[in-house]
Parts: C-alpha cells; structure tokens; sequence
C-alpha cells in the first residue's frame, strides 16, 4: 500500500491503485482511481478499460459503453475493446450493433477462438447460420478440444436439421464430456432424428 501511494502521482500508479481496491471487493474507490489516472493523462487507455469493465459489473453499461468507444477511437486497431463492446452490447441484446464490433474484432484478433464462437452465437441469434456454421468452424479450427465450441455448432445444425453434420461435433463432444447429461440428451436427439 505504501507503494501505491507513493505511485498515485503516475497514471499507472493511480491504475494499479484502482487494481489493488478491485482486488479487496472495493469498487467505488477503484472507479475513483482510474478516474484520477484518466485526469492525469486523458489517452491512458488501460486505466480507461479497466474503469470500463468495473462499470460494466456494477451495472452502468452506458457509461461503460462510452469508455469502450472512445478507446476505440484513440486506438482504433486494440480489438480487445472492439470485443469488450460487443460483449457489452450483446448482453444488452443489441446484437445487431454488436455485429460489426465482433467482426471488427476477429479480424484484428485472428488467433482467439473465444472471439468467433461469440461472433457466431450472435449471428445464430440473428438467424443466419451460414455465417454462424462458419465462424463456429474456425474457432472449432483454433481450439478442436473447446467443447463449448462443438456445443454451439452442434445445436445450430439441430436447429437447421442437419443431424448428419451435427454428428461428428457431438460425438467429439460426448468424448470430451462423456459425464455431462446435456451432452448425452444432444447425442441422443441428433440419434433419434438421423
């Protein structure tokens, strides 16, 4: 503690402050923190995320959603803000406006698995599943061993009839997670209906 108050006249003295009173489950007075950091250098982002994302749990997605655009607009290639907003617009149901922050996001990040398979839920959601199919198989591609993964696949091709390519997807599921009840009912639906 003495080191940070020795640190709260440096941005990331000030963020690492706001870090340490999340981590004791204070967060008005880790708000506060990143708050002062971002008086202190309006353009340092990571206190502008982290302030983001504690607002975001607390409830205050508006205020969150407007810290995510303008670290988007100060960086516009960071995709882990394009994916934190389409995040938080999606988990208000704004999947529409949430689209383009996904895309946006896996492009910049072509190595995250987690980006498309969230990508594709949306699309899924949106009713157009030959996006979604395609998305779920590169992440599919990235993580083969994600039973999330072949969960989501497995359910978009029971939803458009295709038992036979659900299948494969389910029975590497069921290998993964040959204990899960869920996975088992998936199983036997694709079976009863091949």
């Amino acid at each position: 503690r003495q080191y940070l108050d020795v640190n709260q006249y440096f941005p990331n003295g000030l963020m690492n402050k706001g870090q340490f009173f999340e981590k004791r489950g204070e967060p008005e007075k880790a708000m506060d923190a990143y708050r002062r950091a971002l008086d202190r250098d309006p353009k340092f982002n990571p206190a502008r995320i982290n302030l983001a994302y504690l607002l975001n749990s607390q409830g205050h997605n508006r205020e969150a959603e407007e810290l995510l655009t303008t670290v988007i607009d100060q960086e516009p290639d960071y995709g882990p803000a394009h994916y934190s907003l389409a995040l938080l617009l999606a988990e208000e149901q704004r999947l529409q406006e949430a689209v383009p922050y996904f895309k946006q996001a896996s492009d910049l990040m072509p190595e995250h698995g987690r980006v498309r398979y969230n990508y594709a839920i949306a699309l899924q959601t949106l009713g157009r599943p030959e996006e979604a199919e395609r998305l779920y198989l590169e992440a599919i591609d990235l993580a083969p061993e994600n039973p999330e993964y072949r969960y989501g696949i497995s359910t978009l091709y029971i939803q458009q009839e295709q038992y036979g390519k659900a299948q494969p997807h389910a029975e590497k599921l069921g290998a993964l997670q040959p204990n899960n009840p869920e996975v088992q009912q998936l199983i036997q639906i694709i079976n009863n209906r091949r």
